[in-house]
C-alpha cells in the first residue's frame, strides 16, 4: 500500500503521500539482507566512454542526432557524480547550475542539495542545446514522469550498447511509433539508471583513506540518516574490509607486531614478549 501511495505521489497522480509516515511493516524476527545493485568501477568507465562516443559522432542515437548524444553524456556524468535520482536530473533547471555547484531541491522530499561537479561535467552541461529556457532536460512541457519514462528508455540503450548487464530477449520493436508485427531478438541490460544512485553512496562509504560519514552521504542525496543507513547498510561489511585492510597494513610496518607474530608463528600458541639483551 506504502509503494502504491509513493508511485502515485511521484508520477504527480496526487499532490501528497498520505502514507509516507507510516512505518513499515516486518518480521522483527527475520534479519533483512538487502544487495543494493552498483556499478562495478570498469562498468562505470565503459558506460561514460561509449556516451563520450555517442557524443562525439557516434550513431547510438540515430536520428535523434549528435545534440541527443551529447545530453546523454551530461545526464550520465550528472548521475555519476552526485548520486541524484533520475526525475530530479531530467529536470534540472539551467538556473541551479553556478560555475561547479548545483543546489537542487529533490522531486521526492523537496529537501535542498547542495553539490559540485568536476569541471568536465560542467563543460558537458554547456555543450549541447538545453530542450528549453529552463531546463537542461526536459521541455517544461507534459508530465514529468513521461520525460523521465523517455530518459530512462535513453540509459537503457546506452547500458545495453556498453555491454553491462546485458541479456537477449524477444520483444516487439516499434517502427514509424507503432509496434510491429513479429517479435525481434533484442539485447537489454539488466542496469536501471537509479543504480548510479546506489553507487554514489557505495563510493562514499568505501572512500580511502576514511569513508565519508553517513550524515554527509545523507546531506549529499538529499535524503535522511535513518533512510540511508536502512537501505544502504550492505555497504557496511565492504566498509568494514576496507578498514581491516587498513589495520593489517599499519600491523605490518609495527616492529614490535611483528615480532609478536613470528613468535606466534614459530611456536604455535600465544607468543610471549622476548625482551632484548
Amino acid at each position: 500500500m506504502k509503494g502504491f501511495w509513493r508511485y502515485c505521489y511521484e508520477s504527480q497522480f496526487t499532490d501528497r503521500n498520505i502514507t509516507a509516515t507510516l512505518p513499515t511493516i516486518s518480521d522483527l524476527r527475520v534479519a533483512k539482507v538487502r544487495k543494493i545493485p552498483t556499478f562495478t568501477h570498469a562498468e562505470v568507465e565503459t558506460i561514460i566512454m561509449t556516451a563520450k562516443t555517442a557524443a562525439t559522432g557516434g550513431v547510438l542515437y540515430g536520428r535523434e542526432g549528435q545534440n541527443v548524444g551529447r545530453q546523454v553524456l551530461a545526464f550520465t556524468l550528472v548521475e555519476k557524480y552526485t548520486g541524484m535520482a533520475i526525475g530530479d536530473v531530467t529536470k534540472l533547471r539551467l538556473d541551479e547550475l553556478k560555475g561547479e555547484t548545483l543546489l537542487v531541491n529533490r522531486k521526492k522530499t523537496g529537501e535542498p542539495v547542495f553539490t559540485t561537479l568536476p569541471d568536465f561535467a560542467v563543460a558537458a552541461l554547456h555543450s549541447f542545446r538545453p530542450d528549453s529556457t529552463e531546463y537542461f532536460f526536459w521541455s517544461g512541457e507534459g508530465e514529468l514522469h513521461t520525460r523521465t519514462g523517455k530518459w530512462h528508455t535513453r540509459l537503457q540503450k546506452l547500458f545495453a550498447s556498453a555491454g553491462v548487464r546485458v541479456n537477449e530477449v524477444k520483444k516487439r520493436k516499434r517502427s514509424g511509433g507503432k509496434l510491429k508485427g513479429d517479435t525481434e531478438k533484442v539485447k537489454i541490460s539488466e542496469a536501471s539508471p537509479h543504480w548510479w544512485r546506489h553507487t554514489f553512496v557505495r563510493d562514499c562509504y568505501l572512500r580511502r583513506p576514511h569513508p565519508v560519514p553517513l550524515e554527509t552521504i545523507a546531506d549529499l542525496i538529499g535524503d535522511d540518516v535513518d533512510t540511508v543507513r536502512k537501505y544502504y547498510s550492505s555497504f557496511d561489511e565492504l566498509r568494514q574490509e576496507q578498514l581491516k585492510a587498513e589495520m593489517e597494513l599499519m600491523w605490518s610496518t609495527d616492529p614490535l607486531t611483528q615480532r609478536l607474530a613470528a613468535d606466534h608463528a614459530s611456536s604455535g600458541s600465544p607468543a610471549e614478549l622476548k625482551t632484548r639483551e
